[in-house]
C-alpha cells in the first residue's frame, strides 16, 4: 500500500510540476527522453512501448497526440512495411530540452533530498533486484550502478 501510494504522490506533484512550467506532461517527456537518446531519434513503436511499459494501444494513443503537437512523427521501417518508428522532432527535442530542469528538480527534491545517498543506493538497489526478478525486464534494461535518474 504504501508503495502504491508514494507513487501516485510522487507521480501526481512531477506531472503537476511539469504540467505547469512546460505544458507537457510526464508520459510525454518520458516518450521524449526515450527517443532522445536513442540512435538517429527513433524507435520502433514496440521498442518504445516495451521501455515505456505501455501496451501497444496505449502508446498509439499518446502518439497521436504527441504528433498533432509535432513534438514525434511515425515512419515506415523500410526494411518491414508493416513496422513503424516513432522519430523525435527538432520541436520534441527543444520541448524534452526545456522540460529536462523541471524533472532534474523534481529528482532532486523528491528523491535525492529526501533519500541521501545511502538511500538512493539502496532504492536503486532494491529496484535493481525487483526488475532482475520479473520476466519482462532484461537485466540490461535495470540501473545497475547508474544513478538512480537514468
Amino acid at each position: 500500500m504504501d508503495f502504491l501510494r508514494a507513487h501516485q504522490m510522487l507521480t501526481e506533484l512531477m506531472e503537476t510540476e511539469l504540467q505547469q512550467e512546460r505544458g507537457i506532461s510526464l508520459g510525454w517527456y518520458g516518450v521524449l527522453l526515450n527517443l532522445s537518446v536513442a540512435p538517429d531519434g527513433r524507435l520502433r513503436l514496440q521498442e518504445l512501448a516495451d521501455r515505456l511499459i505501455h501496451s501497444r494501444s496505449g502508446l498509439t494513443r499518446r502518439l497521436d497526440s504527441m504528433v498533432k503537437a509535432g513534438l514525434v512523427t511515425r515512419e515506415l521501417v523500410p526494411e518491414d512495411g508493416r513496422g513503424r518508428y516513432a522519430v523525435i522532432t527538432r520541436q520534441g527535442r527543444s520541448a524534452f530540452r526545456r522540460a529536462a530542469p523541471t524533472v532534474m528538480r523534481g529528482i532532486q527534491r523528491y528523491f535525492v533530498e529526501r533519500l541521501g545517498p545511502e538511500g538512493l543506493t539502496a532504492l536503486r538497489d532494491a529496484l535493481d533486484r525487483l526488475l532482475l526478478g520479473s520476466v519482462e525486464v532484461p537485466a540490461e534494461q535495470t540501473n545497475q550502478g547508474l544513478p538512480i535518474w537514468t
